[in-house]
């Protein structure tokens, strides 16, 4: 709601889009408020912050000169707030959580099952990402914790391991690659290759440049689960972690390659000693789930190549 956002948010955010527009939709306000706030706080100390321009706002030069100290306040304000809420309940609130696909579809459901069992009047907002969205999103405050793997591009992020996740070639049934018992990263380079659109960036990409391939690639598609139904009809073949392919009942061979490749999915949060009550509560939660599910807390066998 508005009462929530402090003018110093708002004016720090018209310094980095440069519209009222913009900064008015993200902060949920309307435009006149933003312009308001503008107003008055030029009125207040007695000269204009921003220059109104064709293209935007642009902060004039003695507005530029407040920039760091603003920034500073609305930073100083972050941390009043995470100190109220560590000192507050766990039993309300709200639970922002950067997640993936594979995470969403196959631990999720039953983490918020448990986690809600204790927490009934706890809401959560899911925002899905890449590893490098989540961990940034995190970074900047935007939620409280999410799903990522082991590659950390951010810096100041607290990881815990959760699952030591193997990737497996998936072939077409019948496929003559299947009649392997492993197959060799090298063998992919003969055939056509589907892959989910993250997968280059990221661990498949690594996998490939590993051994030296230049992918044949029939399809990439933005989705992992659309890719595996890809695979199944015939058009190219692909390689998915495990955790996408559990309980999948579909037409398809998986084969693990020789040279064991895998990726570390944990938890991240912001490396500090505010982390709310009820993020800490359900992190603990993720963990009982995986001690549950897995039978096991996390451990790394030797010999998987991880990135």
């Amino acid at each position: 709601g508005e009462s929530e956002v402090s003018k110093y948010d708002i004016i720090l955010d018209v310094f980095r889009t440069g519209s009222i527009s913009k900064t008015a939709q993200s902060k949920n306000y309307s435009q006149p408020a933003v312009s308001q706030i503008i107003s008055s706080f030029e009125k207040e100390i007695g000269f204009s912050v921003f220059k109104r321009e064709k293209n935007g706002l642009f902060p004039t030069r003695q507005g530029a000169l407040l920039f760091d100290s603003i920034l500073k306040i609305t930073q100083e304000e972050n941390k009043i707030q995470k100190i109220v809420q560590s000192c507050a309940s766990t039993d309300r609130g709200t639970i922002k959580i950067g997640t993936f696909e594979s995470i969403s579809t196959n631990w999720l459901p039953t983490i918020l099952e448990m986690f809600s069992i204790d927490h009934p009047s706890v809401n959560y907002e899911l925002v899905h990402g890449t590893y490098d969205t989540i961990q940034k999103d995190i970074a900047l405050d935007r939620i409280d914790c999410g799903f990522t793997t082991s590659l950390l591009s951010e810096k100041n992020l607290t990881f815990c391991p959760l699952l030591d996740d193997e990737f497996m070639v998936v072939l077409p049934r019948g496929h003559e690659l299947s009649k392997k018992a492993a197959i060799l990263a090298q063998d992919l380079a003969d055939y056509p290759m589907v892959i989910s659109a993250e997968g280059l960036n990221y661990d498949i990409g690594n996998i490939l440049d590993n051994s030296h391939i230049r992918p044949n690639i029939r399809i990439l598609s933005g989705e992992d689960m659309s890719s595996v139904l890809f695979v199944e009809k015939g058009l190219g073949i692909g390689i998915f972690p495990q955790l996408i392919l559990n309980g999948l009942k579909k037409d398809i061979s998986c084969r693990p390659f020789v040279e064991h490749y895998s990726r570390i999915i944990g938890i991240a949060t912001q490396d500090s000693p505010y982390i709310s009550p009820l993020t800490r509560d359900f992190i603990k939660t993720v963990h009982k789930y995986i001690q549950e599910r897995y039978g096991k807390t996390y451990v790394l066998e030797d010999d998987r190549q991880s990135f």
